[in-house]
């Protein structure tokens, strides 16, 4: 044998050595059985393969769990945002403030008894609202009780051409009672120079508050001359007011001239006006 073949096979036999060391189960490499050199002075070595036996192999199968895979893209915030509101201020102007005129709606009495029926006050105050184009007044001249009584229209007036056209009114608020038989009694006389048709001392009542005026009572010259007419005295009027029961009432006396041409004056007194109730 050759160096170079005892070179190779005490290699071969270090590392057989080297792996029994190490507790190789089987052996990696056969034993030489025979090793030549060729003629160019290589060494030839035959290996013949020793057969182990094959080893029973334990597998321990475990359970895989699957992990699902996410498709996308997931962006996950950095910071919690937090919104602060914008508050814009508008500048509104304070208005300046305005008096409102609302209607007044006097009712001057409530009551079964009118307010200062007699005028005993001097004036048309308390109890009644006077109004009309005509004159009118609290006088003592002419009276049926007491020292005074209302002159609506004047006798002063030129008779020829100098009358005016118009009414002198005065008017009260009552509640009628809610039954038996109310009447409205007053004394009156009314003096004239014109028809009834034309010149008349009336009576009135509306529904309050908004209800219109209707006569219920009038009076006047029946026949016409030149001279002077008045009524004999004084005459009390009795207007029953039934159909108006539980109602709250506006009554009216009112002495009118309805004549344009500016002739021929009318005027009345006024006097004791009361709401009797009858059962």
């Amino acid at each position: 044998m050759t160096s170079n073949a005892k070179r190779v096979a005490l290699s071969w036999l270090l590392l057989a050595a080297a792996l029994a060391t190490f507790g190789a189960s089987r052996s990696l490499w056969p034993p030489w059985t025979r090793a030549s050199a060729d003629n160019g002075g290589a060494a030839s070595v035959t290996a013949t393969p020793t057969h182990t036996p094959a080893q029973n192999l334990t597998v321990t199968s475990s359970t895989r769990t699957s992990t699902p895979t996410v498709t996308g893209t997931i962006i996950v915030p950095t910071a919690t945002e937090t919104l602060t509101p914008t508050i814009t201020l508008t500048a509104t102007p304070t208005p300046t403030p305005r008096p409102v005129y609302l209607p007044l709606v006097l009712k001057f009495h409530r009551s079964l008894h009118l307010l200062n029926g007699g005028f005993e006050s001097g004036a048309f105050l308390p109890g009644w609202q006077e109004s009309g184009t005509l004159a009118r007044e609290v006088t003592q001249g002419q009276r049926h009780s007491g020292s005074y009584a209302a002159l609506l229209g004047s006798p002063y007036y030129p008779n020829h051409g100098g009358c005016p056209a118009g009414e002198a009114a005065i008017r009260q608020m009552i509640d009628v009672p809610m039954s038996g038989h109310p009447t409205l009694r007053f004394w009156y006389r009314i003096c004239s120079y014109d028809l009834i048709q034309f010149d008349y001392f009336a009576a009135y009542v509306a529904i309050w508050p908004n209800g219109a005026p209707r006569q219920v009572w009038v009076d006047g010259r029946p026949s016409w001359d030149e001279d002077l007419w008045c009524s004999e005295g004084w005459r009390e009027a009795a207007i029953p007011l039934d159909m108006y029961l539980g109602r709250t009432i506006t009554i009216t006396l009112a002495n009118a001239m309805t004549n344009t041409d500016g002739w021929y004056n009318t005027w009345t007194y006024v006097d004791d006006v009361r709401l009797e109730e009858r059962p």
